[in-house]
């Protein structure tokens, strides 16, 4: 965008805000409080925009997607082993995808973190 165009823009959003956005002294233009609290809030509600469009993508995908997140070295080592194993068999989660059938959590389709209260989970050595 244009210089003119911009701060014209910028003038308007002052007006609808009611704060000033931007100082404009002859040598350099300066962020007052209200326009950097303005950014910080924008930035995130934009995020939340960018994030909510991603989910509706990945909900109008037809064909499955594994999306993992987790912490640095949070997988105890074991991720690396279990997408190896789910990319030569899609259709099994292996081992480290399932219980026991004689485990009290076997016969669940979905677990919560509170189902999972005094598991034994895998840990690094």
């Amino acid at each position: 965008m244009a210089q003119p165009p911009l701060f014209r823009a910028i003038a308007h959003l002052e007006r609808r805000m009611g704060v000033r956005l931007l100082d404009a002294p002859a040598d350099r233009r300066t962020s007052p409080a209200p326009a950097r609290s303005s950014l910080a809030e924008s930035r995130k509600a934009l995020d939340a925009v960018t994030a909510s469009v991603r989910r509706a993508q990945r909900a109008g995908r037809t064909d499955p997607q594994l999306t993992l997140a987790r912490k640095p070295n949070g997988d105890a080592g074991l991720l690396e082993s279990i997408l190896r194993h789910y990319r030569h068999n899609p259709a099994d989660p292996g081992p480290a995808g399932r219980a026991p059938r004689t485990h009290r959590l076997a016969d669940r389709a979905a677990l919560t973190l509170a189902d999972l209260t005094g598991e034994q989970l895998p840990r690094r050595p």
